[in-house]
């Protein structure tokens, strides 16, 4: 609340270019009207005249959502609050952050939480780590980079708030296979959930020409399913090319980049250096 700008239903945005606009106007409060000249610079705009032109009191906004779930199983949303949600993995940059419904991961109950990556944009809190309890409020979007393939449910703009410190660690969903997860159908409802893949090996280690995306395997049975790992919260290193996890736990996510699913491996926290977080399998067979 800089009394510059808030933004309103369907993304409007509301400045102070006639007016400053009052600290009350926080997330979530629900103006009976606005009156203002509308304009367009990149975004719609509306420009209140008077302190006036904002009426309070309303009563019929639409409500914001509560639920992870009912974000990321389409109901339409634009403000979303969460409370009492559980970090499950912290970028590398500590920019941002997924968070679960609750401590045991599930399909439709993770979310990306996207602060942002400029130079200028602060980290995290020092509290906020995987495990923590935290309360989050944004602007809930489909982001994509083109029209073309799917979309990457995130809360933007976001507030983060710290709520209480890990008792215990996030619990990854677990009996997935890859090929299931690169699926749309069957894949998206996990999206931005914690999961723990097996017999994953890595194959090529990612460079700055991909924007270090490493080319990894999965050996589920008799078949052999090649996929993608990128590096936002861990980046495979050299030291861990053809090494074979058992176990390795991450983030499935999706790329609009490359539209396609995609893995995000999540470091241990505290380790030096830092190692993806799994079991090296003793007998590197069961991923060839």
């Amino acid at each position: 609340p800089d009394t510059n700008e808030f933004r309103a239903t369907a993304f409007l945005r509301v400045q102070s270019a006639l007016v400053d606009l009052p600290v009350t106007s926080t997330a979530g409060v629900c103006y009976e009207s606005m009156t203002g000249v509308v304009d367009y610079f990149f975004n719609w705009i509306l420009a209140p005249r008077m302190a006036t032109d904002l009426v309070g009191g309303g009563t019929g906004c639409r409500p914001a959502a509560t639920t992870i779930s009912a974000i990321q199983t389409g109901i339409n949303v634009e403000y979303a609050s969460l409370t009492d949600v559980y970090v499950s993995a912290v970028s590398f940059n500590r920019k941002n952050l997924w968070v679960s419904t609750s401590l045991t991961a599930a399909a439709n109950q993770g979310i990306a939480v996207f602060r942002g990556t400029g130079m200028t944009l602060t980290a995290l809190p020092a509290e906020i780590v995987p495990g923590a309890k935290v309360s989050v409020s944004g602007v809930a979007v489909e982001n994509n980079n083109d029209a073309m393939g799917d979309t990457v449910t995130q809360i933007a703009s976001p507030l983060v708030t710290f709520v209480a410190a890990p008792t215990t660690q996030v619990a990854p969903v677990t009996g997935q296979t890859v090929a299931s997860l690169l699926a749309a159908g069957t894949g998206e409802p996990y999206e931005s959930v914690l999961v723990t893949l097996t017999n994953v090996k890595v194959v090529t280690i990612g460079t700055s020409t991909n924007f270090n995306v490493s080319d990894v395997s999965q050996k589920a049975g008799a078949t052999l399913t090649p996929f993608k790992a990128d590096d936002d919260v861990y980046r495979f290193v050299a030291a861990d090319m053809g090494d074979c996890f058992a176990t390795i736990t991450g983030v499935w996510s999706y790329s609009v980049f490359d539209n396609a699913y995609l893995f995000l491996p999540r470091s241990v926290e505290g380790s030096t250096p830092a190692v993806p977080d799994g079991v090296i399998a003793p007998n590197a067979n069961v991923c060839n």
